[in-house]
């Protein structure tokens, strides 16, 4: 299943490089969790707040 998340990310990141809310030469490192909390889901990924400043927008955003 976290390999399934992190391909669906990679993809997620590859729109965004493609519809140029982000550069092409970003580099991203994906990393997912567990969360800590089960009331918040059974996995957590940082991949927005790594990719929010290089878009210049908001985590929630993206």
């Amino acid at each position: 299943m976290k390999k399934k998340l992190e391909a669906l990310i990679q993809q997620a990141v590859a729109t965004l490089k493609n519809d140029g809310v982000i550069a092409e030469d970003t580099n991203v490192s994906i990393i997912i969790d567990r969360c800590r909390d089960a009331q918040h889901g059974d996995f957590a990924s940082n991949v927005a707040m790594v990719l929010a400043k290089p878009a210049k927008m908001n985590p929630r955003q993206l």
